[in-house]
C-alpha cells in the first residue's frame, strides 16, 4: 500500500527540510495459491448389484475451486469418492426351463453390442448370440411400444468392420454438409438388430437369427452408434451399454475415446464382457464406468459365456432390483 503527501510550504531562510512525502507498507503477504474446498459427503448410493457383491458409493463435490497453484483431489481420489461392499450373498443358480436367468423389471434403456469378428469362429459367435438373447429376455419390457413408460427397453447392435480400408475411413468421418452418410450395415459393418423397443422378446429372437459376419472388430464405431441411440433414451430411465467382445479393437485409441465419452454421460453405465485371454482386459478396465469391478465381467471361454449363470452375473451387476 502506498500513500503520499504534497509539500504545502517550502522551507525558507534556513528552515528545516520537509520530511518524507511517501510511505509504503506491505499487505496481503499470504500466498495467492489456495486449495479447493469440498462439500460434505453425500449419502450412500443404492447398491450397484442385486447379489454376488456390489458397491455403494458416496462422493464429495467441490464447493470452492482451487486458486492459482492450489491443489484439489481428483474425482476418483479417495478424498472425494468412497465405496462400500453390499449384497454379498450369492446369486441363485436354480431356474425353471422357461426362466433361465435372473430378471430385471426396473426401468432401463439397454444397448447390447455384440461382437461379430472372425476370431470368434462359428462356436464363439453362437455363444455371443446365446448370451445376447438371454440378456434381451432378462430385461423385462412392457411388450407394447405405445406404452414404453414402464419396464426396460432394449436395443441391439452387431458389429464387425468395413470390408475395405477406404470404407473404414468413410465410416470414421462425419459426412460433409449435403453428402450422403455411409450405410452403417453394408459399408461400415455395423448392423442394428433393433433400435429401442419394449418388445424385448422380439429382440431376442432377432439376435438368435443373426448371420455371422466374420470380419474384424470396429468397436469404436459400435460405441459411437450406441451413444447416438442413447439420445432417444427416456430421461427417467437408467441407461446401460453392454459390450460383449473377444478381441482387440481395430483402433484402440478411437475405442478409448468413444468409451470415455460414453462413460462420462450422466445416468449411464458402460459395462464390458471380455471373453477369452485375447480381449484387452487391462484397457477395458480403464474404459468401463467406475468402479471397474462392477462394470467388467471377465469370461474365460465361450462355453462359459453361453451359460445362464454367466448372464445372471451380468444382470445382477447391472440391475440392483434383479430377482429369480
Amino acid at each position: 500500500m502506498q500513500r503520499s503527501r504534497i509539500v504545502a510550504t517550502q522551507p525558507e531562510h534556513g528552515g528545516k527540510a520537509c520530511g518524507a512525502t511517501t510511505q509504503e507498507n506491505q499487505c496481503n503477504i499470504q500466498s495467492c495459491d489456495k486449495d479447493c474446498e469440498l462439500h460434505e459427503w453425500t449419502k450412500w448410493s443404492n447398491c450397484s448389484a442385486a447379489c454376488d457383491g456390489g458397491n455403494m458409493h458416496r462422493v464429495r463435490h467441490v464447493a470452492v475451486g482451487a486458486i492459482g497453484q492450489g491443489e484439489c483431489p481428483s474425482a476418483s481420489s479417495t478424498k472425494r469418492v468412497n465405496y462400500m461392499q453390499c449384497n454379498t450373498q450369492a446369486c441363485p443358480t436354480v431356474f425353471t426351463t422357461s426362466l433361465q436367468t435372473m430378471q430385471c423389471e426396473a426401468k432401463f434403456d439397454v444397448v447390447i453390442l455384440l461382437d461379430g469378428s472372425g476370431s470368434l469362429r462359428t462356436a464363439g459367435f453362437k455363444a455371443v448370440k446365446a448370451a445376447g438373447e438371454m440378456l434381451a429376455k432378462a430385461f423385462k419390457g412392457s411388450n407394447d411400444d405405445k406404452k414404453p413408460e414402464t419396464g426396460s427397453r432394449v436395443a441391439a447392435l452387431l458389429f464387425s468392420w468395413p470390408r475395405t480400408w477406404s470404407n473404414y475411413w468413410k465410416c470414421l468421418k462425419i459426412p460433409d454438409k449435403g453428402t450422403e452418410p455411409p450405410n452403417m450395415d453394408t459399408t461400415c459393418g455395423l448392423k442394428w438388430v433393433s433400435h429401442f423397443t419394449s418388445k424385448n422378446e422380439e429382440v431376442a429372437t432377432k439376435i438368435k437369427n443373426l448371420a455371422f459376419p466374420s470380419s474384424s472388430t470396429f468397436t469404436s464405431g459400435a460405441l459411437a452408434l450406441a451413444s447416438a441411440e442413447l439420445k432417444f433414451g427416456r430421461s427417467d430411465a437408467q441407461q446401460i451399454v453392454v459390450v460383449i467382445t473377444d478381441g482387440r479393437p481395430l483402433s484402440v485409441g478411437k475405442t478409448g475415446q468413444q468409451a470415455r465419452k460414453l462413460a462420462r454421460r450422466p445416468n449411464t453405465r458402460l459395462m464390458w464382457v471380455p471373453v477369452t485371454r485375447y480381449a484387452p482386459k487391462s484397457r477395458i478396465r480403464r474404459w468401463a464406468s467406475k468402479p471397474a469391478r462392477d462394470n467388467v465381467i471377465v469370461i474365460d471361454d465361450f462355453k462359459t459365456l453361453e451359460e445362464p449363470d454367466t448372464v445372471t452375473d451380468i444382470i445382477a451387476a447391472a440391475c440392483p432390483d434383479a430377482h429369480a
